[in-house]
């Protein structure tokens, strides 16, 4: 495992999190949650969206915002933590890039699908204009092949791109697919590759796990999970397992206190699996797709999951470039 010594960790739970409270963390747990994560030597601490998520949230707090004033605030929390904003270009104006990193954002994160990239490049030369660390997140890697996915960084690689995170969205890949992937575009493009995985198949350290041996060197982690869904790669195991490989830059102790202080006063942050996310994500559903699993009939499930995934591999061809329908 020589890449170890070379790992980043981006902490998502301000950001992921948020989407258990609505965004609606306090000031107190945010300020804890920036103290502790710098304390442990965490490299990045991504403290939420700007303007909003990809979907519109109603009622959405000061995390799902991002604005100037909750920037300066979170900044005065730390000096030395690196910050990160996230952002899906059609949320936010050009100009606000700048105004962001005048207020104490160290390293932009521009969200883009890979079937609709929209005005995303331009954001991107902007961000390299601008002198700011920035990186492309591929979202929903796992309904596209491995083909369209290398074309699309290799159009990313001509625009100075030099750090892409494959998120797996859906939470439906596995340790075989990640690897695969990670190691197709390590071998074909000289690029940086970051892992955002979801746990909804009880598989985001495994998969964590075979994108490392494959040469990924960023990885986004919350407290105890907390995110999206059945939520994302915990913090507090990441760090464990990787100091069982002799890597001690991170300071677990920080961790695991603020993971316990969630157990014991953040209910959302608790983990939770629901049959609907289980079948989702074996699926390879989106967000929007598995709603219509809420209340599902699971009687003769075996015939509707061989008729329901042959639907799902149909999409993803018809909407793919090339003939192959999965990573595999």
């Amino acid at each position: 495992m020589e890449g170890i010594k070379n790992i980043k960790i981006i902490d998502v739970t301000l950001r992921d999190g948020g989407y258990r409270v609505n965004f609606n963390f306090s000031d107190n747990l945010i300020n804890m949650v920036v103290k502790k994560l710098s304390l442990a030597g965490i490299d990045y601490i991504e403290v939420g969206y700007r303007n909003g998520s990809f979907k519109k949230i109603n009622n959405i707090g000061k995390c799902g915002l991002g604005s100037d004033h909750y920037i300066k605030r979170v900044r005065e929390v730390s000096q030395l933590a690196k910050l990160v904003m996230m952002y899906h270009p059609r949320n936010v104006d050009i100009s606000e890039l700048e105004r962001m990193k005048d207020n104490g954002i160290d390293f932009l994160r521009c969200c883009v699908p890979i079937d609709n990239p929209g005005n995303s490049i331009e954001y991107i030369k902007e961000s390299n204009n601008l002198g700011i660390k920035n990186c492309v997140n591929l979202t929903r890697i796992s309904q596209h092949n491995i083909n369209d996915i290398l074309l699309f960084i290799e159009k990313l690689k001509k625009e100075n791109v030099e750090l892409v995170y494959l998120a797996d969205s859906n939470g439906s890949l596995l340790p075989t697919q990640i690897s695969k992937l990670v190691s197709s575009v390590i071998k074909n493009i000289d690029i940086e590759i970051g892992f955002h995985p979801h746990n909804d198949l009880n598989l985001a350290v495994a998969n964590s796990i075979s994108a490392l041996d494959a040469g990924a060197t960023y990885f986004d982690t919350s407290i105890r999970g907390m995110g999206k869904g059945p939520g994302n790669l915990q913090t507090e195991y990441w760090i464990a397992y990787l100091m069982k490989h002799g890597l001690f830059k991170y300071d677990l102790g920080p961790i695991l206190e603020l993971a316990d202080y969630f157990s014991e006063n953040v209910e959302k942050s608790n983990l939770e699996f629901s049959s609907s996310d289980i079948i989702a994500a074996a699926l390879n559903f989106s967000a929007d797709q598995r709603k219509a699993l809420v209340g599902y009939d699971y009687s003769n499930f075996q015939n509707k999951y061989r008729e329901l995934n042959l639907v799902m591999q149909r999409k993803i061809y018809e909407k793919s470039s090339c003939h192959r329908a999965y990573i595999s």
